[in-house]
């Protein structure tokens, strides 16, 4: 009888140690692991390889994301010739948000920095 409600206790105590440990990162802000990362990077991926593409978007780099809670706090560059107007970065941004929640539902923000660049391999212009 001992035996049976020590181990019972143990199993419960595990259980109660294992929701506390989940519980206890979701309320902690912490890097998004790198399936997270991956999953988010081929959603922009797919977002350069449409051909509908209106806008010329030379690279998408720097992909940061953060978990606070059940929410996700995505940051990116993305690197984009001088000639664009507002309204096609407006529209760009808007896609990329759109794609990324889209694809993922505990995405709550997306950060976009444009970055104005010379060519594909991303340098900077020099103005």
């Amino acid at each position: 009888m001992f035996r049976t409600g020590l181990l019972v206790s143990v199993v419960i105590l595990q259980q109660g140690l294992a929701i506390f440990k989940g519980a206890f990162w979701e309320m902690t802000d912490a890097s998004a692991p790198e399936p997270i990362i991956r999953s988010l990077s081929h959603s922009l991926d797919k977002i350069l390889e449409d051909p509908h593409l209106e806008v010329s978007v030379l690279h998408m780099g720097d992909l940061r994301a953060r978990r606070a809670g059940s929410h996700l706090f995505v940051n990116l560059s993305v690197g984009v010739p001088g000639d664009l107007s507002a309204l096609q970065l407006d529209q760009l941004e808007k896609r990329i948000v759109a794609a990324l929640k889209g694809d993922r539902k505990d995405v709550k923000e997306v950060h976009v920095r444009f970055e104005v660049t010379s060519g594909r391999n991303g340098q900077e212009a020099s103005l």
